[in-house]
């Protein structure tokens, strides 16, 4: 067992120092330079991650995978001068030994800690020892293990391999889905133990670093960086009693939950790119922030009415109080409006035809479907 868990640590390891290696080489290509630390290493290991589980389903669906959507977010983060063609020199290119140092200290130990954390829920002693996970888990595993067996992306797993009745897409959230296929795929590590043990440990890392860049944001030592960014895995939301009588905010109990919760890991894919919007929207970049914000529906369809009423309300408030220039405002509509459209047409022509999804209201309920 002992042997077991080191091989599943150095996987664990090995996916964060490829996704971050990478990140690095478009960091040093497309990006400016960033002087701060804890940003500098959460762009490039989001990066990574984003890029080569996109680029992973785009070739195992034929393009037929929601998250080809993400290249319509990298054109306007294009449009809008995010990307830079760097001239690159050998000296410029390979990070620092400082670096490196900070890299090892700062990033990949942090990231044991998450992935001890994890195996405390999944591991135990006698004759067998692994404790179920949750049943949610087991049926993201199944999917995600059907994934590339297929080439179908929908919730009917492996089924689509029986019957072509089951092909087709459904909304899901399946981007932590396929980066979990390429880890069991690339180490043959069972399914459910690379999903528990090394996918969601991998994005708790990643927000831990975001969390870290959000207070480095403030010029808060590197200690207390630390010590806060860990407080945040305690923080949960605030639901009142009287949501349950409200239809649709009655069920976002369920995402008032602690993000280093065992049984509510599933939310952590949402943190990144949402700290990411924080990070962009405090340094008064708020078109860049708010395309990152939509692209969230990409990964989880139910995050799309919530985001987009949010994003229209943001327009409307601030055009009426006047807080951003109009420009600005009428770019943040029309990128989210876009990407929402994208979306909805993605679905309409590639959707299961064993699901009626031939109008827009049935659409959206099935975003929720099993949703859990």
């Amino acid at each position: 067992m002992i042997t077991s868990i080191i091989g599943y640590l150095f996987f664990y390891l090995f996916t964060i120092v490829i996704c971050s290696g990478v990140g690095h080489v478009l960091y040093k290509v497309f990006l400016p330079i960033i002087s701060k630390n804890y940003l500098r290493h959460f762009l490039k290991l989001g990066l990574g991650i984003i890029v080569v589980t996109v680029l992973y389903s785009i070739v195992y669906t034929g393009g037929k995978t929601i998250l080809i959507l993400f290249l319509l977010s990298i054109l306007f983060l294009t449009l809008e001068k995010t990307f830079l063609l760097n001239k690159i020199t050998v000296t410029s290119f390979f990070p620092s030994r400082k670096s490196v140092i900070f890299y090892l200290l700062n990033i990949l130990l942090p990231a044991v800690l998450f992935f001890i954390w994890e195996g405390l829920f999944l591991f135990k002693t006698g004759n067998f020892n692994y404790l179920p996970p949750p049943s949610d888990y087991q049926h993201y595993s199944e999917i995600s293990n059907a994934l590339s067996i297929s080439g179908e992306e929908n919730i009917f797993g492996i089924k689509n391999t029986i019957n072509n009745i089951f092909n087709g897409t459904t909304p899901y959230h399946y981007f932590e889905l396929w980066f979990n296929n390429i880890i069991t795929n690339s180490f043959g590590i069972p399914n459910i133990i690379s999903l528990m043990l090394l996918c969601f440990p991998v994005f708790l890392t990643l927000s831990y670093v975001g969390f870290c860049s959000i207070f480095e944001n403030y010029s808060i030592t590197k200690n207390k960086c630390r010590f806060y960014a860990l407080l945040m895995f305690g923080l949960g939301g605030v639901f009142f009693q009287f949501y349950h009588y409200i239809p649709y905010l009655g069920s976002g109990q369920l995402l008032c939950v602690i993000p280093i919760d065992t049984y509510y890991r599933k939310y952590i894919i949402y943190f990144p790119l949402v700290i990411g919007f924080w990070l962009l929207f405090e340094n008064k970049k708020i078109v860049v922030a708010f395309i990152i914000l939509i692209s969230l529906i990409i990964i989880s369809a139910g995050a799309l009415p919530g985001l987009f009423s949010g994003v229209l309300l943001f327009v409307i408030l601030n055009l009426f109080f006047k807080t951003y220039d109009k420009k600005q405002l009428l770019k943040v509509f029309t990128y989210s409006f876009i990407i929402v459209i994208a979306w909805v047409v993605f679905y309409f022509f590639t959707s299961n035809k064993s699901i009626s999804v031939n109008n827009l209201s049935e659409l959206f309920t099935v975003s929720t479907w099993k949703s859990g």
